[in-house]
């Protein structure tokens, strides 16, 4: 997904968040990901972690190896 289209699916996310809606989605994007209460992370479909973007950094998993490689803040 382009900047420009991903940044329109984001801010749809947040408003229908902030207006009281569950969202589920699934994303390659850890910006898009950062967003979420709960991040699931899948590999070779079983499921390696689950925490918020705040703590899987700190479990050194694949989580924190995709948000190393990316250097998001």
């Amino acid at each position: 997904m382009d900047q420009e289209s991903e940044e329109l699916v984001s801010n749809s996310i947040r408003e229908l968040i902030k207006g009281g809606t569950t969202v589920l989605f699934v994303t390659h994007s850890l910006s898009l990901a950062h967003q979420a209460d709960r991040i699931i992370v899948v590999d070779n479909g079983k499921i390696v972690e689950d925490g918020n973007h705040e703590s899987l950094p700190d479990l050194n998993g694949l989580y924190s190896k995709l948000y190393h490689h990316q250097d998001m803040d």
